[in-house]
Parts: C-alpha cells; structure tokens; sequence
C-alpha cells in the first residue's frame, strides 16, 4: 500500500468516527425524545380512560423524563382505588375511614349533611386506566423510536 493510500484511509476512518460520533449524540436526543413522546401517549390516553365524577382524577395527571425513563402520575388520593379497587372489591373486606385532623367526617347524602366519627366503606370497584392505556399503548414507544432511528440515520450518514 502506497503512503497516499494509507492516509487517504486514515482520512476516511477519521471521518467516519466523526460520523459515528455525531449519530452517537443525535441518536441519544431522538431516543429521549420517543420516550417523551411515548410517555405523552399513554398518560393522554389513561386520561381519556379515567373514570370522571369531578374531573379531580383527569387533572391531576402529569408526565415527565428524567434520562430514559418517562413517568406518569395520577396524583389524587384515590387514583390508586380507581386503578385497583379498594375495600371489598380489592382486599376482600370493607374498611374504616376516621378523621385525620377534625373530630368528625363531614358528608353529604341525599342532600343531608351528616356528621360521623367514622364509617365503613364497603370500597369501590376497580376501573382501570392506566393499565389499558400502557397496553393500548405500548407500540408508542417502538414506533417513535423508529422515526428517531430513521431521521438519525438521514441526518448524518
């Protein structure tokens, strides 16, 4: 091999690294992105699942990524029971509900405000929305990551 040869090569493989270095970091933005996307996806779809009395439940959802991970929060006190069931319907008994901070519960039933040192709460039945979603779902991710994949690969090489 000529000495123009070898550093013609050399050249090329330098080159190449930088290639491969800048589809490195454009690759890693993309695949944040489809995780944010993803993530968007399915909290927008478990927010059309939710069940709605208030409305409480749907706003109180929030997604956010931290590195790869994308997370979703439903942050009422009863997103949980909603999901799961509570009570009989997920413990196979009723429960008791007291007062944290007052002497007494205060509710409303049939227009009558009562007044209650606590009650036994048979629970609800569970009405899953986050679980459907992430299943409903779960080509988000694949699908934004491709697109990623594909706009790294047009954008370097």
């Amino acid at each position: 091999m000529r000495m123009g040869g070898i550093n013609e090569f050399i050249g090329e493989l330098e080159q190449f690294d930088s290639e491969l270095t800048e589809f490195n970091q454009i690759l890693k933005k993309n695949v944040r992105d489809a995780v944010r996307k993803a993530t968007r996806d399915v909290k927008n779809e478990a927010v059309r699942r939710a069940p709605e009395d208030t409305g409480a439940l749907k706003d109180s959802a929030s997604h956010w990524v931290e590195g790869y991970e994308g997370f979703i929060e439903f942050d009422t006190p009863y997103a949980a029971a909603q999901e799961y069931g509570s009570g009989i319907a997920y413990w196979g008994k009723p429960y008791s509900i007291t007062p944290n901070e007052k002497e007494a519960l205060k509710f409303t039933v049939n227009g009558k405000t009562i007044f209650a040192k606590s009650v036994v709460h048979p629970g609800v039945k569970a009405q899953p929305y986050l679980r459907p979603a992430i299943k409903r779902k779960k080509h988000a991710f694949k699908d934004h990551l491709e697109e990623g994949l594909q706009e790294a690969l047009e954008e370097v090489f």
